[in-house]
């Protein structure tokens, strides 16, 4: 339905209500006066809506790919720092157990509780890293949606918008029309791509 009609059609039914429920319809018998016209607001003549799947412009904004390659490039180096400490666990391990029979109780106890130590730095290390990996990648995710709200805030006032929606999947969208999938305009707005 056109908005245009549905304003217009809002006009007449408020009209319709105040002239049934105004003051000449409680009065029986006395003359009816004619309700007061009411004024239809005015009508913008087209609204402009779009659509961005904000998933989409992360998988094509330039910056996140690069910003994930670095990142990944770090968890890396970092996981080559855990392996040697895992490898230092194991090799430990083994040798405590190719020596445990030979060891007296005291020195069986000293290298357990050593091992014991040793374990729970490498776990300590891990979950650390890990914590350090998921903080830094939410603070890049943060970083890149707001880039996007950005970009999208700069393409509507430009281009003159009255809505534009997050379209991806698991939003409250349920349909759009392609036609009104501005995505590519956010994405290569990100990257500096001439229009």
């Amino acid at each position: 339905m056109d908005v245009r009609r549905l304003l217009i059609g809002g006009a007449i039914a408020a009209a319709c209500l105040i002239g049934f429920t105004g003051p000449a319809f409680a009065q029986n018998n006395e003359a009816k006066k004619p309700a007061p016209a009411v004024q239809a607001p005015a009508a913008v003549s087209q609204y402009k809506i779009g659509i961005v799947d904000r998933r989409a412009v992360i998988q094509g904004y330039n910056k996140v790919t690069a910003e994930r390659k670095k990142l990944e490039s770090d968890v890396e180096t970092e996981n080559k720092e855990i392996d040697k400490l895992s490898a230092d666990l194991q090799t430990a391990k083994e040798t405590y157990d190719k020596e445990r029979d030979t060891l007296s109780s005291t020195e069986r106890e000293e290298r357990e509780m050593a091992l014991q130590k040793q374990l729970m730095e490498y776990q300590t290390k891990v979950q650390t890293k890990q914590a350090e990996v998921d903080d830094r990648e939410r603070r890049l995710m943060k970083r890149f949606f707001g880039d996007i709200d950005d970009a999208v805030q700069k393409i509507g006032d430009a281009e003159n918008y009255h809505l534009i929606i997050d379209g991806s999947k698991g939003t409250s969208t349920l349909f759009f029309a392609p036609a009104i999938d501005i995505s590519r305009k956010v994405i290569d707005h990100l990257n500096g791509t001439p229009k």
